[in-house]
């Protein structure tokens, strides 16, 4: 088997350097004619360069085409990789897992707002009707102080009178004496 495999693969590394040669020979032929020469003389041998020449523009269109496959696939390949680092970067699983809770929070978060709203607006409501009953109150109050000092400016002045009446010969101013200590109304 190692004599057989070494002899095989001798003759490969001939042919291959026989293809080599010929396909250097076609890129830059030196004898253009001399297929001419072979076509007349051995006919056979003709036709069996004609195939390897075939053969050999076969090997080269394939081995383009070999080429912009591998090119082909080597863009596929950058593409699958620009694809996967843009895939790690989509949130996963865990990640809409945290934004559904919170979510959640933000939704409680809302309900407790719209309910502290509602509260203060009630406050605010109970806070203007105070307003409302404390101006009311201080309007009553100064109707009855002004009420309370009309009656006493006419009992006072009743009384006068009633004492002009009694003193009817000489008046006597009467000086109402004041208590410094006593608070006063100055409203």
């Amino acid at each position: 088997y190692k004599h057989e495999a070494y002899q095989l693969q001798q003759q490969l590394l001939a042919e291959r350097a026989k293809v080599k040669a010929l396909s250097d020979e076609l890129e830059k032929p030196m004898n253009v004619h001399r297929w001419r020469e072979v076509e007349g003389s051995d006919p056979e041998m003709f036709h069996m360069l004609e195939k390897m020449r075939n053969l050999q523009r076969r090997l080269i269109s394939r081995t383009e085409e070999v080429v912009e496959r591998k090119e082909t696939v080597r863009r596929e390949e950058e593409d699958i990789k620009k694809l996967e680092r843009k895939l790690e970067r989509i949130p996963g699983p865990e990640l809409q897992e945290q934004l559904v809770i919170h979510e959640g929070h933000l939704r409680e978060r809302s309900d407790q707002l719209t309910a502290m709203n509602a509260e203060l607006a009630d406050y605010k409501r109970v806070i203007d009707e105070y307003q409302a009953e404390i101006r009311r109150l201080k309007r009553e109050k100064q109707d009855v102080m002004q009420k309370y000092y009309r009656q006493k400016k006419q009992s006072s002045q009743n009384e006068a009178a009633s004492r002009g009446k009694s003193t009817a010969g000489g008046q006597k101013k009467v000086k109402a004496k004041l208590n410094p200590n006593m608070p006063r109304y100055t409203g």
